[in-house]
């Protein structure tokens, strides 16, 4: 009999651990595409200064770095907020 429970509780923990998996390689998934959209972004976004740049139009560059700060400062203020929450 004890050997029929364990071989029960051993068949619930493999179908957990393969559930488990399944998800971490989506979530994995998900981060890939997200990290290469957002290169390819980047990408875009510099060759945007670039030809700014090369027409003279400083506004457009001085818009967009003010923006780079703004987003830049939100990001590290909410990260600083969960830290000091002790969150992260």
């Amino acid at each position: 009999m004890r050997e029929k429970d364990r071989n029960d509780y051993m068949k619930d923990v493999s179908e957990k651990n393969d559930n488990l998996t399944s998800w971490w390689r989506t979530g994995i998934l998900i981060a890939y595409t997200f990290l290469i959209f957002f290169i390819i972004w980047v990408g875009y976004r510099i060759i945007l200064l670039a030809g700014a740049y090369q027409a003279g139009d400083l506004s457009f560059i001085r818009a967009e770095l003010v923006g780079y700060a703004i987003i830049g400062t939100i990001y590290f203020g909410i990260g600083g907020l969960l830290r000091f929450s002790r969150i992260i």
